[in-house]
């Protein structure tokens, strides 16, 4: 058996002929000068044949190779393409590695890959499904690519239970929940609006895929980055729907009548408005758990009166800071509404500012050091009504999309304030 066989025929005979004489040794009417009869020469062949049966079965197996979806590039052996460099976060059912493209990749016409590309690895742990449901769905997802969804680059798919791993676009700024926790530069209000156009944008797509009937299934703030036009991106599908062992989600982001690993176009819509109250309050879902009665961030954000929602609903780092006499005034329009202060480019009566003030606030300390504008609150008081309509009436995300744009329409009609 030392000889190297290049023919399958071959092999198959070899070792057919093998098992023949080992049968032949196992015979107690053969001599002992052949083969003992003990259970150790027993076991030994045994052992051998196992180990030369596991070898003859693998032969003629296709090696598993990552599949680039869409990309006329070839499949390469996992080795050849990507290097894992260090772990970016670990979950209950994967683990995300930082990878790097070690050659370059034709993703599609209008696409390359250059080596070097930065990447992020998701390895699915205990995944347990067909091969080929698993390829079909990835073919689904890879198909999804949009400006403002970073679907699958790749996968690999392999039997063991370890064996599978999802390519995605790396993206540098990090996810919107990175941004709101303060791991990365806190987004502005015009940035947040543009994250919640630009998400909104890529679920509608997503929505539009199959004949209307795809869902994303994996709608949260640590699931949406910024793309490079500084607009949200949707990325991470979930492959519950697929999983033999649903994966059980974060039960803050589904509505009741849903259960945990349900997935379907309205959980999308009411998970996204969930998303807007995130933008909106700076603060997650998860947050709100610590709250009065342990209610839900919509539960928490219903019951703000409206008289509070400056000083305790909107993100108080969305305020902007007073550094003249003139965001001194339009503090007290926005924090005090309804003030008869007319708007001056300059106040001499500060004795009459200052009673107001005190009236409002009952001491000068608790003057806020910032302000929101009249045009942000009232983008964002809007985008509060839309949050609740995602959440109350799950409508269309073509439509969610058109009324996000109205608000952003409302921004390009700023008139530029150079003391900004």
């Amino acid at each position: 058996m030392s000889m190297i066989y290049d023919n399958w025929e071959r092999l198959v005979a070899a070792v057919l002929k093998r098992e023949e004489i080992r049968q032949l040794c196992l015979q107690p009417s053969r001599s002992p000068s052949i083969c003992s009869e003990s259970s150790d020469c027993s076991a030994s062949f045994q052992s051998r044949d196992v180990r030369l049966r596991k070898r003859v079965a693998s032969v003629g197996k296709p090696v598993p190779k990552v599949v680039f979806v869409g990309g006329s590039s070839p499949d390469f052996r996992l080795k050849d393409i990507v290097k894992f460099c260090h772990e970016l976060g670990n979950g209950t059912f994967w683990t995300s590695f930082l990878g790097e493209l070690l050659q370059d990749v034709e993703v599609s016409d209008q696409e390359l890959l250059v080596s070097g590309t930065e990447v992020v690895i998701k390895l699915w742990k205990k995944v347990k499904l067909p091969e080929e449901e698993f390829k079909q769905q990835m073919k689904i997802f890879g198909n999804c690519r949009h400006e403002n969804v970073a679907a699958p680059l790749a996968y690999y798919f392999s039997e063991k239970a370890n064996g599978k791993l999802i390519v995605y676009d790396y993206h540098s700024q990090g996810s919107v929940s990175d941004m709101l926790l303060g791991k990365s530069p806190t987004p502005n209000w015009e940035t947040r609006l543009r994250i919640a156009i630009g998400a909104a944008r890529g679920i509608a797509h997503v929505h539009a895929q199959s004949g209307g009937k795809l869902a994303h299934g994996n709608i949260k703030a640590s699931n949406i980055f910024l793309n490079s036009q500084q607009y949200g991106c949707v990325s991470d599908f979930s492959l519950t729907g697929i999983m033999a062992k649903p994966r059980r989600g974060n039960p803050w982001y589904h509505t009741p009548p849903y259960g945990p690993a349900s997935i379907s176009q309205e959980i999308d819509v009411y998970n996204f408005g969930n998303l807007l109250l995130e933008l909106l309050t700076g603060k997650s879902s998860m947050e709100a758990h610590g709250f009065e009665d342990d209610m839900d961030l919509e539960t928490w954000v219903r019951s703000i009166k409206s008289q509070d929602w400056t000083s305790e609903l909107f993100d108080q780092c969305l305020r902007r800071p007073i550094r003249n006499e003139k965001d001194m005034i339009e503090m007290v329009k926005t924090e005090i509404p309804g003030v008869d202060l007319e708007v001056q480019d300059s106040v001499t009566d500060w004795e009459a500012l200052r009673a107001i003030l005190r009236s409002h606030f009952r001491s000068m300390a608790r003057v806020p050091a910032g302000y929101f504008t009249a045009q942000d609150l009232a983008e964002m008081i809007e985008m509060k009504r839309v949050a609740m309509r995602c959440l109350r009436d799950r409508p269309k995300m073509t439509e969610v999309v058109l009324m996000l744009e109205n608000i952003k329409a409302s921004l390009s009609n700023r008139k530029p304030e150079h003391d900004r």
